[in-house]
This record gives C-alpha cells, sequence and structure tokens, in this order.
C-alpha cells in the first residue's frame, strides 16, 4: 500500500470517527484498486457520508457505495459527465439491502437533507451528493435534482 493510501485511509477514517459514522470505511468511497483523491479532497465527502449514515440508520439496510470518487480520467471512461461530482469527491451512487432505489430517493426527499443534496433517480442505484452543502437554497441555489429510470 503507498503511503499517499495509507494517509487518505487514515484521515478519512479518522474524520469519520469523529462524525460518528460508524458504518463506513475511506476504502468504499475510494477504492484500493484506484488512486485515491488528491489531499485537499479528502474530506469532502464527509457530508455525503453523513447523509448516508442517517440513510443507514432509517433501517435502509447495508448501503453498497457502486461509485464514488472518480479521477478524471476514469470519470471519462465510464461516461460520467465532465463535471461531474464524483470528480470532486462529493458524491456516491448507492444501492441498498432493504430498500429500492425509489424508496431511498423518496426518503431522501422526505429528509431534513433534501434542501442540501444533489439527487439522480435511476433504476438500479440512486446518486447522492453534497455539493450545496455550503451554499442556501433559500438564496436561489436549489439542489440539483434529475431522473434517469426507464
Amino acid at each position: 500500500m503507498s503511503e499517499k493510501r495509507r494517509w487518505f485511509n487514515h484521515c478519512l477514517n479518522s474524520a469519520f470517527d469523529r462524525w460518528n459514522i460508524r458504518d463506513f470505511e475511506a476504502t468504499e468511497f475510494a477504492p484500493e484498486r484506484r488512486e485515491p483523491p488528491p489531499e485537499h479532497r479528502a474530506l469532502m465527502i464527509v457530508p455525503t457520508a453523513l447523509v448516508l449514515q442517517d440513510l443507514r440508520d432509517a433501517g435502509c439496510g447495508v448501503i453498497t457505495i457502486n461509485s464514488g470518487y472518480r479521477d478524471p480520467q476514469y470519470n471519462e471512461s465510464v461516461g460520467g459527465a465532465p463535471n461531474s461530482q464524483h470528480i470532486l469527491f462529493t458524491a456516491a451512487d448507492i444501492t441498498t439491502r432493504n430498500w429500492t432505489p425509489d424508496r431511498v430517493a423518496d426518503w431522501l426527499d422526505a429528509s431534513e437533507w433534501s434542501r442540501l443534496i444533489g439527487m439522480g433517480r435511476y433504476n438500479s442505484f440512486t446518486h447522492i451528493d453534497t455539493r450545496h452543502w455550503k451554499g442556501n437554497p433559500d438564496y436561489g441555489v436549489g439542489p440539483a435534482r434529475w431522473d434517469k429510470r426507464h
């Protein structure tokens, strides 16, 4: 394991401990088979992980992170948007053990997080991002929403 990877895992797992994000680990958001995010983005996923921890606590069961951090080249190779929140390390595409993607999205829309998260509905997963974490939707910046279900 590289020094960069060790540092990243320690840094993010320590932040998760501080924020009581107990059901996730760094490698779920940035798998070891790819490069971790740059140091200046290492903690950008914490707000998204907070939302996911609340979702897990609500009873959705185990959450699988299908896609977390993507470096720009990998993002392009999988057809991701050029300005993808995955590149910024603020996004996760997820599935859950107990809930369908529609139920996950409905719960998120009804939750206290609704106005602070971007969300995409897909047939087999749900996209969640915290691009608006520092913004205020009351000032004309609404959360991103899209529906790619067929």
